[in-house]
């Protein structure tokens, strides 16, 4: 059986072509940058249906869409998920499969949150892409990458814990002295306890910025190991040609294999 899968996108849908568990052929449907919207969506339509047309493959299976982007970007994918589909029941005439992430990557025995690089790698090794030493460097780094962000990222809420349960505690005591100062005349209030109360205000104006500043700086930090496994990503593309949308289509139609099986 010959599947077609398709990991949609509004700028670089990947699609991978399986036959009989043997990867053929692979690629990415690019739109031009400046294209307005419904330029891409003209293009991409015709581009799936060039693919379609050229390979005639006996089934498609797209990846299903992930509530995990913004209105806006959902919005977008919504619409080139309606193309795919379009395009697909128009070679079909049947219901088209739809996977999500979850589910196919079970297939290559990964977990569903796995990383682009995971899935990567586990194209590679199904259909020797990458010979076994430089999987193993690439495996070597993605755990290195992603174990140290892992441990910081431990590391950072235990911080942060920290220091909100002390800005929680300043302020119930300022809430206290405040209730504590108001319930008094005005004679019967001392300078010791204005003091006082401007004291943890100061204290926990500093507390507060002190967090902001912490938050600032594990973000930066936890990017600077997002980049590094984004990088892992972009060298496996450049030694095999997969890079994350084509690995996911690959894995899509596996899925539809398995599944037919």
């Amino acid at each position: 059986m010959l599947v077609l899968g398709l990991d949609i996108s509004s700028n670089s849908t990947g699609w991978g072509l399986i036959e009989d568990d043997k990867l053929l052929e692979y690629g990415l449907i690019k739109p031009e940058g400046s294209m307005e919207t419904i330029q891409r969506l003209y293009f991409f339509g015709n581009e799936i249906k060039k693919v379609i047309e050229k390979y005639n493959p006996d089934e498609i299976a797209i990846e299903e869409i992930v509530f995990v982007h913004g209105p806006r970007t959902m919005k977008i994918l919504a619409r080139f998920s309606g193309v795919a589909l379009f395009q697909a029941y128009s070679y079909q005439k049947r219901d088209i499969k739809l996977y999500e992430p979850q589910v196919w990557k079970k297939k290559l025995d990964l977990k569903g949150l796995a990383t682009k690089p995971e899935v990567q790698l586990g194209i590679c090794k199904k259909f020797d892409l990458l010979d076994s030493d430089k999987i193993k460097k690439y495996e070597e780094k993605l755990i290195l990458s992603e174990t140290g962000k892992k441990q910081f990222k431990g590391e950072t809420r235990k911080k942060l814990g920290g220091l909100n349960k002390e800005i929680l505690d300043l302020e119930k005591i300022i809430k206290e002295n405040k209730r504590n100062i108001k319930k008094k005349k005005k004679r019967e209030i001392t300078q010791e306890e204005l003091d006082n109360l401007k004291k943890d205000e100061m204290i926990f104006n500093d507390k507060k910025e002190e967090l902001k500043l912490m938050k600032k700086e594990n973000n930066k930090k936890i990017k600077e190991f997002d980049m590094k496994i984004n990088q892992i990503s972009l060298d496996i593309y450049s030694d095999t040609g997969v890079n994350s949308d084509v690995a996911d289509s690959i894995g899509v139609a596996l899925a539809c294999i398995d599944e037919t099986q």
